[in-house]
């Protein structure tokens, strides 16, 4: 049978000499047409069905490391991530410049037990309830290679403990004193972002924050160093935000002098982000990440315990003032992306904070009682019910050092609280 086109066979179709269109058929080309299709549209139904899961499974785990971020983000506001490393202040103010930097900073003095470790917020209540307090000492590096103060920065620090027990009649032996070098791990990574985490937690633990900042020089660039550069670094920044952002008012400048931070000192700050840092100045050299990304999580803590507090009206005055202000600005405080500057390359937009602010105040809104009991003031009260049970516990996280000072304190009788001696 011979085929022929018919002008009444549709696309693809023909027929055998007939004038009946009903005798129309698929050629051989429309049959092969016919068969592809039939296998290509169940696979592309298949691929959008795959496409659609792996999506649904992507999305799923982004989400579920967003959380894990931000429960981290949370538990560091009253669970230490890293223990609070203090050294007396009598041996502080009675070490040279030169042999800080000899010993070696925070494993030097580790390991020749000059070191108190405190290994949770209870231990740190109960360390402060024999009388003991802390000061917190913040200041500008200005060394691209050394670490920690110079003469000038460390010659103040000195003076300012020396003046601030002074002034609040506080004994040097009751005084303690966090200083980033000798309270963070500097050679091992990883313990130092498990410090770096805790941040808000040693500075909300502290009494006292010192900003130290005399007039010095920068050993690298030759630069002017004063209230005005400290005032510009980010790591400062975060530092006196979060002891204030604790609600902590004990905040002192000290620069020939010691004396009160002004009451504007937190508006000027808040603006972590705004700062500068040495590693955007040197443009990231080796492709090492910038230190922005390093305070993501320790920020995000803080803010959660500021907005639970704010929902559950425990705010003081002070922090009310602060509350109104980061409310005002969130978006200066806590940006969501960051231009990341790359040496010899054009500079990149990268996330900073993305949308973690608002899944924070998603998940505190959503979980008001967890929430509430996660805060540093639900802690506070926690740790005031619990001190009559556990406060021989602190006596083992005391050094020899600690005791041999104590025992001579007490031999000489000097004024000091009666809990000091009692161990």
């Amino acid at each position: 049978v011979n085929e022929s086109t018919c002008e009444s066979c549709p696309f693809l179709t023909t027929s055998v000499k007939t004038d009946s269109v009903h005798d129309c058929f698929l050629t051989f080309d429309g049959v092969g047409l016919s068969l592809a299709l039939c296998s290509i549209i169940p696979g592309a139904i298949i691929f959008v069905f795959v496409v659609r899961r792996l999506r649904a499974r992507h999305a799923s785990l982004k989400q579920r490391i967003q959380q894990t971020k931000l429960d981290e983000s949370f538990e560091a506001v009253t669970e230490l991530s890293h223990p609070m490393v203090l050294i007396s202040a009598v041996d502080f103010c009675s070490f040279s410049i030169t042999y800080l930097q000899e010993v070696g900073l925070h494993e030097g003095f580790r390991n020749a037990g000059y070191l108190v470790f405190l290994d949770t917020s209870e231990a740190i209540d109960q360390f402060k309830e024999k009388g003991r307090s802390i000061v917190f000492l913040s200041y500008q590096w200005l060394s691209w290679k050394k670490k920690g103060p110079d003469a000038v920065q460390h010659e103040c620090m000195v003076k300012s403990i020396e003046q601030l027990c002074d002034d609040s009649g506080i004994g040097m032996l009751c005084l303690y004193v966090w200083l980033d070098v000798l309270s963070i791990p500097q050679s091992n990574r990883s313990l130092k972002s498990l410090a770096v985490n805790s941040l808000y937690s040693y500075a909300g633990k502290s009494d006292h924050l010192i900003i130290i900042a005399p007039e010095s020089i920068h050993d690298a660039t030759n630069e002017l160093a004063n209230v005005d550069t400290c005032k510009q670094r980010v790591w400062c920044r975060a530092e006196q935000s979060a002891f204030l952002y604790s609600g902590k008012s004990s905040l002192f400048l000290a620069t020939d002098s010691l004396r009160r931070a002004p009451d504007s000192w937190i508006e000027e700050v808040s603006c972590v982000f705004e700062g500068d840092m040495t590693c955007c100045r040197l443009k990231h050299k080796d492709g090492r990440p910038c230190d922005r990304t390093s305070l993501v999580q320790p920020l995000i803590g803080m803010y959660f315990d500021l907005f639970a507090r704010h929902m559950e009206g425990q705010l003081g005055p002070d922090c009310e003032r602060i509350w109104d202000f980061i409310s005002q600005n969130k978006s200066r405080v806590f940006p969501t992306t960051f231009l990341h500057s790359r040496l010899g390359k054009p500079p990149v937009t990268k996330k900073l904070f993305g949308n973690l602010i608002e899944a924070t105040e998603q998940f505190v809104v959503s979980n008001r009682t967890r929430s509430s009991q996660m805060t540093t003031a639900m802690s506070t009260m926690k740790s005031s019910s619990t001190s009559e049970a556990t406060a021989g516990a602190v006596v083992s996280i005391l050094s020899a050092r600690d005791k041999t000072l104590l025992e001579i304190q007490h031999a000489n009788r000097l004024d000091a609280p009666s809990g000091l001696v009692d161990l």
